[in-house]
Order: structure tokens, then C-alpha cells, then sequence
């Protein structure tokens, strides 16, 4: 799926350059306000102008994978009251990373896309896919069961999160005669979340959140 998505982005911008396409890539820094952990990760540009002071553009981004540990995150009951000792604390780990699909239209001030120093600020759709992966540690299945879980699968294996949300973003570039250096940042909301299972919504209230900043460095 996610491959599908960057074929047919390079497929539309490529089929739609005429004059000028520009492609370029960045360092990426994302902040989910009120998570536990931030992502880092890198991004791929794809911008077309449709005139000296605007132009359509798209991002993909890649983000590194983040964990977290929790000890003591489950307890395990004994099944019977022959079984010492009757309950277990179990740790528990989980695997969160992200791939975003970002589009929208740019303007550009003080100078025209490709000449000198501009600022430009524009509107964006943002779409996140996510995937996690919740284990826990091991224990004798035979003599305990964690309490209140009727199936192991529901926190200990894979999940995804799907994101729709719109956002808004501005930031400074400067062309040199060898290239563009450029650095923007952006705020988003996510207003549509879908989750593939109870472990996804789970990490989601750890890693996601419906409100991202994020920061871009690039050339």
C-alpha cells in the first residue's frame, strides 16, 4: 500500500512538470503534543510551480521507529489457588513508527520561487500510517491469565493506525547557484483516526495525538 502511494505521488508530479519540477529532501522533527516519545525522520519533497509565486507540492516522510518499556505494565493471575505465587507482574514493550503523505499548495513573498531569499507559507492534507507492535513478556500460559484479557492477540501482536487530518505550514528558503537550502514548520491536525485493533488504539494514546508540530531542514 504505502509503495503504491509513492509510485503514483512521483508518477503525478512527473506527469505534471512542464517548465520547471523541483524535488528535493529534508530532516524531519515531529512532536505529537501530549505523547510520550517524538519521531525523527526524513522526508522527500515533490514541487511543481504553476506560476514565479505558487506552486504545488507534496512530502513523503519516513519516521525512525520508537519504542517504550513498561515494567509492571500487566498482572497475570494464577488459575487455581494451588499455584505459587498467585499473581506475576509481566513487562511490556511496544513498536511505533510512521510513514505520512502531506500535499498542498505554497505561496511565495519577497521573491519568486526560484530567485534569492522567499518565505512561503501554505495549506497541507496529511495523511499518517502506522504500525505497531505490542509484546509482552513471556509466562506460563497453563497457570495464570492476565486479568480482564480474554485473548493473548489483544496485547501481544500487530496493529495499524490510519490519520486524516489538515494543517497549515511557512517557512524560509535561499537559492544558490548550486542548489536551495530550506527550513519550515508546520502545525497539523488530525481529525480522523482509525485503528485496525485494540492494540493500535492502545499505543495511540502513547505516540499519537490529533495535534503535530513539526520542524523540516533540507536542500
Amino acid at each position: 500500500m504505502i509503495k503504491k502511494i509513492i509510485v503514483a505521488l512521483v508518477v503525478f508530479w512527473t506527469w505534471n512538470a512542464q517548465a520547471q519540477f523541483i524535488i528535493g529532501g529534508n530532516l524531519a522533527y515531529q512532536i505529537p503534543f501530549g505523547a510520550d516519545k517524538n519521531f525523527t525522520g526524513v522526508q522527500l519533497l515533490l514541487e511543481k510551480p504553476v506560476n514565479e509565486r505558487n506552486s504545488y507540492y507534496g512530502k513523503v516522510s519516513a519516521f525512525f521507529p520508537q519504542k517504550i518499556s513498561l515494567a509492571n505494565a500487566y498482572v497475570a493471575d494464577a488459575l487455581d489457588f494451588n499455584t505459587e505465587p498467585q499473581s506475576v507482574n509481566l513487562s511490556a514493550m511496544t513498536n511505533f513508527s510512521s510513514f505520512d503523505v502531506e500535499f498542498g499548495r505554497r505561496g511565495y513573498i519577497i521573491n519568486p520561487i526560484d530567485y534569492g531569499f522567499a518565505l512561503y507559507g501554505s495549506s497541507t492534507i496529511t495523511m499518517s500510517f502506522n504500525t505497531v507492535k505490542s509484546r509482552i513478556q513471556s509466562y506460563d500460559k497453563t497457570k495464570y491469565q492476565i486479568y480482564g484479557v480474554d485473548n493473548d492477540a489483544n496485547v501481544n501482536g500487530k496493529g495499524n493506525i490510519f490519520n486524516l487530518g489538515f494543517g497549515v505550514s511557512g517557512g524560509a528558503k535561499y537559492d544558490f547557484n548550486f542548489g536551495t537550502f530550506y527550513a519550515d514548520v508546520s502545525l497539523g491536525y488530525s481529525f480522523l483516526q482509525l485503528a485496525s485493533n485494540s492494540i493500535a488504539q492502545q499505543a495511540y494514546t502513547s505516540f499519537g495525538s490529533r495535534l503535530n508540530s513539526g520542524i523540516g531542514i533540507g536542500y
